[in-house]
């Protein structure tokens, strides 16, 4: 990460704009193949540490709207806005490798 251009920074950038972020990929990479939106908030649910009791009708909306789209434009996501499915990349397992996120 010493480079201003490494591949990386897009990825620390958008963990950084949005901590949640953090829970979301690591929910994602966990499962070898697409995750529904409706799984994936039920997962983020069950980190309590991560999503207050007030977020719980607003989670969907920001995954769909903000989350994922975001992840899915710097290539550690594949998400499918119709289908409302969230699939990783090879590129999101060498990312939170490079940057020790577990």
């Amino acid at each position: 990460l010493q480079a201003p251009d490494d591949p990386v920074w897009p990825v620390v950038s958008a963990l950084l704009a949005r901590p949640s972020r953090r829970a979301i990929l690591l929910a994602v990479v966990d499962h070898d193949g697409r995750l529904s939106l409706a799984d994936l908030a039920a997962e983020l649910r069950a980190r309590t540490d991560v999503i207050r009791p007030d977020d719980d009708r607003r989670l969907p909306i920001a995954l769909h709207h903000v989350d994922l789209p975001k992840l899915a434009a710097i290539g550690v996501v594949e998400y499918d806005p119709d289908a409302r499915t969230v699939a990783p990349t090879p590129r999101l397992a060498a990312c939170l490798d490079r940057l020790d996120v577990a």
